[in-house]
């Protein structure tokens, strides 16, 4: 009888420790088609570097490398989707089957976003390539004012971009010139589907089309037009 007692409580102490796991949250998670994340049954998982652990309580995932390093991540699951928030961007995943044995691109700091099948370095989208290829700059001078406007845009493979501006101004009045400066920058997700460009924002988190075209200067090289403006290939 005493033993059973203490069989009881020892098994309910390990419960009380065992971490939650959240058996909506088991499978393989998709992005763009492809695997993003799988999370076992067992508290267990698997992304692009490697195995994880996890454990989620229904509001909060936390995912924990093989060094240690854990990160934690408000979620929402409606059926068959996963929103949650990365660095300031919500991601939404897709279920897919049953663990096929591939690896999805979640890093271990949980920094990228997930990476739509165009622009993976295989993908064939030529736009999706040249956007990869180089950061793309843009720049205006007003004769009037002299004012400057400079902007920087870059694309990465894991399906986000980020973009620096700089505005110059110089108002001239009685007591000389008096110039000023203003920096400033943006980020979010994008996407090429049917070599057509999409992207979003923070404010504007649904990927939105984004009107433009490309055209070649008198070198043979590609100028990006774009919301008004002509954005070159740059550092």
């Amino acid at each position: 009888m005493v033993e059973g007692m203490l069989l009881t409580l020892v098994v309910s102490v390990a419960l009380s420790g065992a971490p939650k796991l959240d058996e909506r949250l088991v499978g393989t998670w998709l992005a763009g088609g492809a695997p993003f994340v799988t999370f076992n049954a067992n508290g267990s998982g698997t992304m692009e570097d490697g195995k994880v652990k996890w454990s989620a309580d229904g509001k909060t995932l936390i995912v924990t490398d093989e060094d240690g390093e854990a990160d934690k991540l408000a979620y929402v699951v409606d059926g068959a989707t996963l929103t949650f928030n990365m660095g300031g961007m919500p991601v939404v995943l897709t279920k897919g089957g049953a663990s096929s044995g591939k690896k999805g691109p979640l890093s271990s700091k949980v920094e990228k976003a997930a990476a739509p099948e165009a622009t993976r370095p295989s993908g064939a989208s030529k736009l999706a390539q040249l956007l990869l290829s180089s950061a793309w700059c843009s720049f205006r001078y007003n004769k009037v004012s002299g004012a400057t406007n400079t902007s920087r845009y870059q694309f990465f493979r894991d399906g986000t971009w980020s973009t620096s501006a700089r505005a110059e101004t110089y108002n001239s009045g009685a007591n000389g010139t008096v110039s000023g400066q203003y920096d400033s920058g943006n980020r979010g997700r994008w996407e090429v589907r049917n070599e057509q460009l999409y992207m979003s924002t923070p404010d504007e988190p649904t990927l939105q089309l984004v009107q433009g075209n490309i055209t070649y200067n008198s070198n043979g090289s590609p100028i990006i037009n774009a919301d008004g403006q002509e954005f070159s290939s740059c550092n």
